[in-house]
């Protein structure tokens, strides 16, 4: 992390290691993301960016070494522990139910949150009925906030890829998660629809919540994001500032063998 960057740390890892068949995967990891933070995580293909993230969210616990959130330990947590406590994330591969609305589709993500239990849902007590208007509203404003609202009723499965990863960003707000972790945001969408997300992710970080993104499109990380780490061979080769990465003859090395600037 740069020297600039004085927010307190959302999420710490430290000399993180996951192997398969001998194969080191990540070798050493060590990763920072600032509170309230906008963090890129960027590296050549393989170098462990994915495999790290699915460490530090639970869902692979054959990992060693340290990943603290907010100083309390992440390790051996399960996935939906790990997102009660405030840290959502998406995947590569986008995951909608695609004969559900829109609507509906966002609606779904707040279930394991609302804490409504199952013989309240049976009863339809009062609890249940605000939760359900409260769930219906925050849907809508999401929906708002990604351009979706007019395809509410819609079929999730007629949406178009890009408006699906909208789709998935809107359900990963809806629990008001204190850091989302983004897999590939932009991946296979239109540059205008890659800054409609950037602006986005802009608008909801400016509310507070901390991001973490993973992507390949150098560019789109270097207009956006505060720090960038940069992995390659499963460790950090270097975290600091979009503007030092860019130049940084160590990253130029692994991407490109030393040819040109990083982001240009």
């Amino acid at each position: 992390m740069s020297s600039s960057q004085t927010a307190a740390n959302l999420i710490e890892v430290r000399g993180l290691r996951r192997s398969f068949a001998g194969v080191h995967a990540v070798d050493g990891l060590d990763l920072d993301v600032a509170q309230g933070s906008v963090t890129g995580l960027i590296g050549p293909n393989g170098c462990g960016k994915t495999t790290s993230v699915n460490c530090i969210t639970g869902f692979d616990r054959g990992f060693t070494g340290q990943v603290d959130m907010e100083g309390k330990p992440l390790a051996g947590l399960a996935p939906d522990a790990i997102a009660r406590g405030g840290l959502m994330r998406t995947f590569q591969a986008i995951r909608v139910f695609d004969t559900f609305t829109v609507l509906e589709n966002v609606k779904l993500a707040m279930q394991s949150f609302d804490g409504v239990s199952t013989l309240q849902a049976l009863a339809r007590t009062p609890k249940l009925r605000r939760t359900e208007e409260e769930t219906e509203a925050k849907a809508h404003e999401l929906l708002a906030l990604v351009g979706l609202s007019a395809k509410s009723n819609d079929a999730a499965g007629e949406l178009s890829y890009g408006q699906k990863k909208l789709l998935s960003l809107a359900g990963i707000l809806m629990s008001g998660p204190r850091l989302v972790i983004l897999d590939e945001p932009v991946a296979g969408v239109n540059p205008t629809r890659a800054m409609e997300i950037a602006d986005i992710i802009k608008t909801v970080n400016a509310r507070g919540t901390t991001f973490l993104i993973i992507e390949h499109n150098i560019p789109f990380v270097m207009r956006l994001c505060d720090s960038v780490v940069v992995m390659d061979r499963g460790k950090r080769l270097v975290q600091d500032t979009p503007d030092a990465i860019r130049n940084d003859p160590a990253v130029l090395e692994a991407y490109l063998g030393g040819a040109a600037n990083v982001g240009d």
